[in-house]
């Protein structure tokens, strides 16, 4: 596969997750959506890293190197995202994200 095609993949993946967490806030807090999302992540990020281990050893020498690697990615596509969103405060965008807006 190539890193156009694997980019194409994730970009797939990761809107199909969105669509989920939209359609869950038609019916749930913005919140509870959000906290469930970085658990759902937090638990598969184990996962990799245990499914990456041979024994428990293994898996407990990787898991600073793990933690460190998933927080500085999730912190890196926080902070492109953040900034991406921040056109969603110029007219006439304010209007498509409104509910979701404290007053």
């Amino acid at each position: 596969m190539t890193d156009e095609e694997t980019s194409k993949l994730f970009r797939q993946f990761a809107d199909s997750y969105i669509d989920v967490g939209n359609q869950l806030l038609e019916e749930h807090d913005l919140n509870l959506v959000g906290s469930s999302f970085i658990y759902g992540a937090a638990r598969f990020s184990s996962f990799i890293v245990a499914s990456g281990s041979r024994d428990l050893n293994q898996y407990k020498a990787n898991r600073e190197n793990a933690l460190n690697h998933f927080v500085a990615q999730f912190k890196q596509m926080l902070e492109e995202n953040l900034t991406s969103y921040e056109s969603a405060f110029a007219e006439p965008e304010p209007a498509k994200y409104e509910k979701y807006m404290k007053k």
